[in-house]
């Protein structure tokens, strides 16, 4: 796979009573399509495979900066502002 992750998301019990599966991964795709998120690789019953994306999950304050850029490539996984 030339280096590239994957992840594999397993879903839990009864969460169809919470959450429409169908409807999630029409807005995975579409946002994996445009480069916004992963893309979804393939589905099961009860999970999917979707891209690797390496990255952290942003703070309340990095929410607050209007231009914000993520810098995957960062060695630190640091966040810059233009």
């Amino acid at each position: 796979m030339n280096g590239r992750k994957l992840l594999l998301r397993i879903y839990g019990p009864q969460v169809e009573h919470l959450i429409d599966r169908e409807h999630e991964l029409q807005v995975l795709r579409r946002l994996g399509k445009r480069n916004i998120g992963p893309r979804v690789l393939g589905t099961f019953k009860n999970g999917r495979f979707e891209q690797y994306l390496h990255a952290r999950t942003l703070t309340t304050r990095d929410l607050r900066i209007p231009c914000l850029l993520y810098t995957s490539d960062a060695a630190d996984d640091s966040l810059r502002v233009d």
